[in-house]
């Protein structure tokens, strides 16, 4: 699992997810972020889409049953759900 312990709200900010996802593509280190509570999942991946992202490293965007700021939280899911669409998406080769 991926985690950026030093990651704020502004560095979440959902705006930001398309760029690191394009950046993402073109270096070739992809990655699927994950967020929820006991149930996290992957937004924006559906079910078809499972399959092409089974083998990338994880990356957390908020896991984990505590939520200590309710808005950072919302930024991470977001974030989450856009560069996982970006992501799957925009592969090549699909």
């Amino acid at each position: 699992m991926v985690r950026y312990p030093d990651r704020k709200l502004a560095d979440w900010q959902p705006d930001k997810a398309v760029a690191e996802a394009q950046h993402d593509l073109v270096a070739g280190t992809l990655k699927v972020y994950i967020c929820g509570t006991r149930a996290a999942s992957a937004p924006g991946i559906s079910q078809e889409q499972q399959s092409i992202v089974k083998s990338w490293p994880n990356a957390d965007a908020g896991i984990g049953c505590l939520i200590e700021d309710a808005d950072l939280r919302q930024a991470q899911a977001e974030y989450a759900r856009r560069y996982n669409e970006y992501v799957v998406q925009h592969l090549p080769n699909r």
